[in-house]
């Protein structure tokens, strides 16, 4: 792996800093998994709808809709480990939401 492609801007780096707890905890639960990954999982759910629409089949459909799960569960791990960078009850706070958000993004 070159040192680049962590230090960078690209995909792996943006994945490398949350994992190493580079990233504030409050820009890692209220941008990145609030607004982007809500957006997101609200795309891949129309994106599935769309597909099943146009009779894509309904594999087809349910892959497109749960293709953010990884990235959520990603998420859900980084804000558990960045928390622990915080005070117990902030972290429980945390915690408590991200694991919330991530049954909600699951479910719905």
């Amino acid at each position: 792996m070159q040192a680049d492609s962590v230090t960078g801007r690209g995909p792996l780096a943006f994945l490398v800093r949350r994992w190493r707890r580079q990233v504030p905890l409050e820009t890692l639960f209220w941008r990145d998994m609030i607004v982007i990954a809500s957006l997101i999982n609200v795309a891949a759910g129309a994106a599935g709808l769309v597909s099943l629409g146009l009779k894509a089949g309904v594999g087809l459909s349910v892959a497109v809709l749960l293709a953010p799960l990884p990235y959520n569960a990603f998420l859900l791990a980084a804000v558990w480990r960045t928390a622990d960078r915080v005070g117990p009850q902030t972290a429980s706070a945390y915690r408590l939401g991200a694991t919330l958000w991530f049954l909600a993004a699951t479910i719905i």
